[in-house]
């Protein structure tokens, strides 16, 4: 029997992302079918665990999210860790973190939805997550969900004509179709929309990943000993395995993900151009699992839950939303890499940023192509900003240990920047439940500060365009490797170096660092006192610490990368004119 419907909108996908699509557009009370047959389907626990400030502002509040998250295992951060291969302690290697104390959530943050969506992170059981947010959308009767149903077909109506989107149910042999004023692809890498309508691409150069992950069960919190634990300078210990770990090799990067129920998330992404060895996904996985003491010791092959490889993992799409009225979110669209779990997380403000533009078609009879054009351009710039993030990680310049801390302090300062936006997007949400219909002029004048700027590239610098921050940022981190890979070329040695956030580094050491092997660049621990100057109150709309500390970070990197062009091109000129001297004598030079 053939169904016919009529929507304002049709979701493809209930995953995660379109879970998240169909609550958005419920509160705004547009009439929506969500397709996907999550009732046959087998069970997956997927990657993409770890819930980010970006993901946690958006999952808890129009996600309804945040009672599921309660009970999820509390993360403090992450922390990056390099050269760890064959070892069995962290102490003498280089580390980067941004780590929070568990306290602070208990002590000086109130234990308020608007604290918890923007600072109280957690590591989340996908599954899990996904089943709880399925019964939220169901209890919607704007919402029709086809929980048996596969999308066969889209077409793509002409001018105001709607699109009719054609399901089909495997297992009843029933079919059907939706009409349409919207349709938004969040059916993952089948890019069903972005292959169908061209602008399906890759990035134009032989750089491509492949990622093999696991999940393994009875992993105890007590297999987690004192190898995992950092002392701070004031005796306060730190538990490595509470944030989002990830340890860097040459040509790949392992994350190691704590879960709740004795349960761990353990991926490998890996340049193509830099295979590890092994016939199949599984044996390359194993492969790099084997030289880390620190992770054998956790794993048994009898405890896999799940295992599973995607080949090529970075392509992009041209398009994320169209003037024909569809959009592409989630792997729909975009994916670069696994790393700093930037995934659901820019498919939740791809998505926010799509929400506004349909609702104003649908609610207000106006496309807004301006807007359209802004969000098309932003986030192909963001992307390419997340992929910078990475690129010059996979090449020998991480086996640096200067390059290892300054390309990770670049990188949060881009990450850290949206700080003030995420607190608005809550203001915004809980005045207003997601309906732009209940906004009060405050929230009003919030959603358009949101539209312009909740983005990677104009959140903090929209005194510049879109492509010349992204060209900034590349150029800076490819000039940091340049230098890095002349070092390790050249055997300049850098010293191990630790830095731990959220104290002020002690990058000033960099100058006078000598011949040690190890320099601790961590500033002083903040008590929780200190800490209260930078947690905006309740009622604060604009908190000037948010905006101070992104420009302080920005401040100290540019000191850092200064003194790194300076000491590496010292090192260069002494390598040019020291002819009389050996080989190795010209390569042993430490700084």
């Amino acid at each position: 029997m053939k169904i016919n419907r009529e929507a304002d909108i049709v979701i493809v996908g209930a995953g995660i992302v379109g879970l998240f699509n169909a609550l958005m557009y419920a509160k705004q009370g547009l009439q929506v079918v969500i397709i996907d047959n999550v009732v046959n389907q087998k069970r997956s626990y997927k990657v993409g665990e770890s819930l980010l400030s970006y993901s946690n502002v958006f999952l808890r509040t129009l996600g309804e999210l945040d009672s599921f998250a309660n009970t999820s295992y509390t993360k403090l951060g992450v922390w990056f860790t390099n050269g760890m291969e064959w070892k069995k302690s962290f102490e003498d290697n280089t580390e980067w973190a941004l780590s929070y104390q568990d306290s602070w959530f208990k002590e000086i943050m109130p234990n308020t939805l608007q604290y918890r969506a923007c600072f109280h992170e957690k590591q989340l059981v996908r599954p899990e997550a996904e089943d709880f947010m399925q019964e939220r959308v169901r209890s919607y009767s704007n919402v029709t969900f086809l929980d048996t149903a596969l999308v066969d077909d889209v077409l793509i109506g002409d001018g105001e004509e709607p699109h009719e989107v054609k399901w089909i149910c495997r297992e009843t042999k029933e079919s059907g179709s939706v009409a349409a004023r919207w349709v938004i692809d969040c059916g993952g890498r089948r890019r069903l929309i972005a292959t169908k309508m061209g602008h399906a691409t890759d990035f134009g150069d032989d750089f491509q990943t492949t990622a093999v992950w696991a999940q393994f069960g009875n992993v105890l919190e007590e297999q987690f000993d004192d190898i995992w634990a950092y002392t701070y300078e004031n005796g306060t210990r730190s538990m490595r395995q509470k944030h989002t770990c990830h340890l860097w090799g040459d040509g790949y990067w392992i994350w190691v993900i704590r879960l709740s129920n004795n349960r761990l998330s353990v991926g490998v992404t890996f340049d193509q151009n830099k295979q590890p060895a092994g016939a199949k996904p599984k044996d390359q996985f194993w492969d790099v699992m084997n030289r880390y003491p620190i992770l054998t010791s956790l794993l048994k092959k009898e405890d896999m839950l799940e295992f599973r490889m995607y080949k090529d993992v970075q392509y992009t799409t041209d398009t994320f939303v169209s003037e024909k009225r569809y959009g592409m979110a989630g792997d729909a669209a975009t994916i670069i890499d696994a790393y700093y779990s930037q995934g659901i997380s820019m498919s939740l403000l791809t998505s926010f940023h799509i929400g506004n533009i349909v609702y104003e078609d649908v609610r207000q009879g106006r496309l807004n192509r301006e807007y359209i054009d802004r969000v098309n351009r932003n986030l192909t710039q963001d992307w390419l900003i997340i992929r910078n993030f990475v690129l010059t990680k996979y090449t020998k310049a991480i086996e640096d240990h200067r390059f290892f801390i300054l390309s990770h302090l670049l990188d949060n300062v881009i990450l850290s920047s949206g700080i003030q936006l995420r607190w608005y997007f809550v203001r915004w949400m809980l005045n207003t439940n997601g309906d732009p219909a209940k906004e009060s002029k405050l929230d009003a004048k919030l959603r358009t500060i949101l539209q312009k700027k909740l983005f990677h590239s104009q959140a903090s610098w929209s005194f510049a365009s879109p492509e010349k921050i992204r060209s900034l940022q590349g150029y800076l981190q490819r000039k940091m490797g340049e230098r890095a890979r002349w070092r390790v070329e050249n055997g300049v040695m850098t010293p191990h170096l630790k830095l731990l956030w959220p104290p002020l580094p002690k990058l000033s050491k960099l100058p006078f660092v000598g011949k040690k092997k190890l320099v601790n660049l961590t500033g002083k621990q903040i008590s929780g006192k200190a800490a209260k100057l930078f947690i905006p109150k309740p009622e604060t709309i604009v908190h000037r610490p948010f905006t101070a500390a992104v420009f302080v970070m920005l401040f100290q990197f540019f000191w850092a990368y200064g003194y790194d062009a300076f000491s590496t091109g010292k090192n260069k000129l002494l390598a040019a004119i020291g002819v009389g001297k050996s080989e190795k004598e010209q390569h042993r030079s430490h700084i």
